[in-house]
């Protein structure tokens, strides 16, 4: 019994898991692309991102976990994960 609850608690107090940035920069990319920071928050204050995968607030989810670069990146950069073995 106390385990379950416990659990539930856990649970209950667990931060949504988002996902990692690269996939998360491909799928705002190819499904909405906007081109500025304002560009993204009207989208998502409007409620287009009805995922619970993609951060409304990438940059402090991100920065939080040392990955945030830059709106520019993030909106416009390089979304292939293996461009960098091509370069």
């Amino acid at each position: 019994q106390r385990l379950e609850e416990a659990n539930t608690k856990r649970f209950l107090k667990a931060k949504p898991v988002k996902l990692p940035y690269k996939a998360s920069q491909r799928w705002i990319q190819m499904n909405w692309n906007p081109k500025t920071k304002e560009e993204f928050r009207d989208l998502a204050d409007n409620g287009y991102f009805r995922t619970p995968y993609i951060s409304k607030d990438p940059e402090r989810y991100y920065g939080e976990r040392g990955e945030w670069i830059s709106w520019d990146h993030y909106l416009l950069g390089d979304c292939d994960e293996d461009s960098e073995l091509r370069d």
